[in-house]
């Protein structure tokens, strides 16, 4: 099964469990409400300095059927795409064995969790800088700086969480 959804301008609410293979924003306002869960098999792409993705809730990266997709891409140009409110669960997980965040413009994540189950998965962040605000969770998976820089906003010494 394929999937493209393409969201141009405009408002989107999203409150239910929703399967896609690729996510594309462009200039379109999109809603995660608290308690959404999100799962995307494949990737997320955004374009148009007006993109936004409000993530009050959980969005899942996964692997398409067809690997080698499972990238976040930020192309708005702008460092606001990624925003959330101050309640809910407000979580990107990545659960590929390879996701590459990039872009033109850089990530803001509230939590970021790496969650790979099938062995060792790795994150790389290319392009530019990117930051994490609350939770950094990498379990037992890697995450690829490369000559890129990730900053944690939460000075907790549980910001970073790391198993296995």
């Amino acid at each position: 099964m394929w999937c493209l959804v393409v969201l141009v301008g405009g408002l989107a609410a999203v409150s239910l469990t929703w399967a896609q293979d690729l996510v594309y924003i462009k200039g379109a306002q999109v809603y995660i409400q608290d308690g959404a869960q999100v799962y995307i098999y494949g990737g997320l792409y955004a374009d148009g300095a007006t993109a936004l993705l409000k993530n009050n809730g959980e969005i899942f990266i996964r692997q398409d059927p067809a690997p080698g997709s499972e990238d976040w891409t930020n192309n708005t140009g702008n460092g606001m795409f990624h925003q959330w409110d101050a309640a809910g669960a407000r979580t990107v997980y990545f659960e590929a064995p390879l996701s590459i965040v990039k872009g033109n413009a850089p990530n803001r994540f509230y939590n970021m969790v790496l969650n790979y189950t099938g062995g060792n998965g790795t994150v790389r962040l290319a392009n530019v800088d990117d930051t994490v605000h609350n939770l950094l969770n990498l379990n037992d998976e890697y995450l690829d700086v490369n000559d890129r820089t990730i900053y944690i906003m939460n000075s907790s010494p549980a910001a970073i969480q790391r198993a296995g």
